[in-house]
């Protein structure tokens, strides 16, 4: 499996390979111009001395002294000494007969030297035709060296030029690849990592979808696997909190459904005292009627118990068609009676149809209501309201705090809208912002969790809709739910002002 350290590894390496390529190439070439430049001096000395050779033959040719005549053929010898020493710098710039006409020369040159200088010696006088070819000669020689000194400097500017090509040219490779690597690195590495980054923030607005690596790197793949299991049990702790939460509201109704219950049982006891007297006492009474008072009753205590239970299990997401007015009737069927608070749903659509899980929307509006009693007093009044208009018309009331989810649940569709209203003393505004935080609450220890709210936005998320809230001090407060019509509905609604 591909590797992000192993390919910004490989990249790197790759870099100081090319960059030490480029580092011995430079070497190389200042080691050729250190060359050039020792040619230069032996070529240069070479050149100063044949101007001396001549300047020693103009003092022999003016004074004919001895001493100028010694020094003349040394400097001569010198200047065979250089050729001889140096001959490869000297081939750089003639061929190898040109190199040896020159060495031929200076014999020459040095052989006509001494024959001119010892006619005085032996008593006779130098000629005008010896003292022309000796100029001649020296004249060739003096120009063949500064030749060779004008070729060498031009070789030389010209291997400075090339070095300094050389060195710019090795910049611009260098920073050329480090633009280079640098993009790669950032395909790598940097566009996984703001990937997975998008991907996070989506988790942490509570969209629990799995990650498909867009890269198959080693770190990518194991990260993306760590999220997806992170992902999985959050999702079973979700699960779990919610059923707790659901337990717990099921606790707190315990003594209304107690009461709903202990109704219907009575009755139903009564029922059969008075059959039972009735039949002791052989009376013409008809026995059906309290038998089927007794039936009705039965099966009102078993749609009780039957709410009961299936409000407390557990279950997954699972959206069928459900009317909204039933989901209503039996979180009152589990909200009983106790107390003197009142629930008017009689703005409710009959025939507003979800696409949702009756089980969880359920609980949602057992918060909902528990919250209103717990904050008004058992003599509040709730009033819940629907409608259904078109996603593109729905907007959160003034002053309205949204969870998760901001704006409509379905903006090219029909949306049901539903609105919870107490008359309570209402939310503090400094509170407002923070009522959906998980475990925040304003209840005394022991009274509360600070989940209800919380999970009641889960479960509005998990439908893929939106819920705020809005509260006037003093004058109660509002929930607002949108969520999306199923099919039906969408096709059937009517849209509301």
């Amino acid at each position: 499996m591909p590797s992000i350290r192993r390919k910004i590894s490989f990249g790197f390496f790759a870099l100081i390979a090319i960059i030490a390529f480029l580092a011995l190439f430079a070497y190389s070439d200042l080691r050729y111009l250190e060359r050039r430049i020792g040619s230069g001096v032996a070529i240069y000395e070479f050149l100063e001395t044949v101007l001396v050779i001549r300047l020693r033959e103009k003092d022999l040719l003016l004074y004919a002294s001895d001493q100028d005549l010694e020094s003349a053929l040394d400097y001569a010898a010198k200047a065979e000494d250089i050729l001889k020493a140096n001959r490869q710098a000297f081939l750089a710039l003639q061929t190898e007969p040109e190199l040896d006409a020159l060495g031929s020369l200076l014999d020459e040159y040095r052989h006509y030297l001494a024959g001119y200088g010892e006619l005085p010696l032996r008593g006779a006088k130098p000629t005008a035709k010896a003292k022309e070819a000796l100029r001649e000669r020296g004249e060739r020689l003096t120009t063949i060296a500064e030749a060779l000194a004008t070729a060498e400097r031009a070789e030389l500017g010209a291997s400075v030029s090339r070095s300094q090509w050389a060195l710019l040219g090795s910049v611009v490779v260098i920073a050329l690849l480090g633009i280079a690597t640098a993009q790669l690195l950032s395909r790598i590495s940097l566009r996984p990592l703001a990937w997975l980054e998008a991907e996070l923030a989506a988790i942490g607005e509570g969209r629990y979808n799995q990650l498909n690596p867009v890269s198959r790197d080693q770190e990518i793949v194991s990260v993306s696997r760590a999220i997806n299991r992170m992902i999985i049990d959050i999702e079973a702790r979700n699960r779990q909190l919610m059923q707790s939460e659901k337990l717990a509201s099921l606790g707190t109704l315990t003594s209304g459904v107690a009461h709903e219950l202990n109704n219907p049982l009575s009755n139903i006891s009564s029922s059969c005292q008075i059959l039972m007297e009735e039949i002791a006492q052989q009376s013409n009474i008809d026995p059906m009627e309290w038998l089927q008072q007794i039936d009705q009753e039965t099966e009102r205590a078993r749609l009780i118990v039957r709410s009961v239970l299936d409000f407390s299990k557990e279950s997954r997401m699972r959206k069928t068609e459900t009317r909204l007015r039933e989901i209503i009737d039996r979180s009152l069927v589990l909200m009983g009676q106790k107390g003197n608070f009142r629930i008017d749903a009689g703005d409710i659509q009959q025939q507003t149809t979800l696409l949702a899980d009756a089980q969880k929307l359920q609980q949602v509006f057992i918060n909902l209501f528990q919250n209103a009693i717990d904050a008004g007093g058992p003599k509040v009044t709730i009033w819940i309201r629907s409608k259904t208009v078109a996603g593109q018309d729905f907007q959160l009331p003034d002053g309205a705090v949204s969870g998760k989810r901001f704006g409509s649940a379905n903006p090219r569709g029909r949306v049901v809208v539903i609105e919870v209203e107490d008359d309570g003393p209402g939310i503090p505004q400094e509170v407002l912002p923070r009522v959906f935080d998980p475990f925040f609450t304003t209840k005394d220890v022991g009274r509360g969790g600070g989940l209800g709210l919380y999970v009641t936005q889960e479960i509005i998320d998990l439908h893929e809709g939106c819920i705020s809230v809005r509260s006037r001090p003093g004058r109660g407060a509002s929930f607002v739910i949108c969520l999306p019509c199923d099919e039906a509905d969408a096709e059937s609604a009517t849209p509301s002002a």
